[in-house]
């Protein structure tokens, strides 16, 4: 029996000497202080709401992707002007 834990032991030093090198422990570790840092910026965000609720409820409402007239900022514009003339490729090679 206590040949099988140490078996075990060596596949188990086996498997984790392997996760390392495929960086799965550094990525494990990463993921961890991600979320203890994820988990500090949503306590500090709700104190900063509870600070600051004045200051958010008195804050106007603004669409961010919206002109003042409601318009949305993101479409393209429709132009017909052609720009191909400036969409030339230059040989910028100097090798003579």
């Amino acid at each position: 029996m206590c040949e099988d834990f140490y078996d075990t032991l060596d596949r188990g030093l086996l498997v984790l000497d392997k996760m390392d090198e495929c960086d799965v422990v550094y990525a494990y570790r990463q993921l961890q202080e991600a979320e203890e840092r994820l988990e500090a910026g949503i306590e500090e965000m709700h104190d900063w709401i509870a600070e600051n609720s004045d200051e958010l409820a008195r804050a106007k409402d603004h669409h961010p992707t919206r002109d003042t007239f409601g318009e949305d900022v993101t479409e393209p514009v429709e132009s017909d002007t052609d720009y191909s003339e400036h969409m030339v490729k230059e040989d910028t090679d100097n090798d003579q």
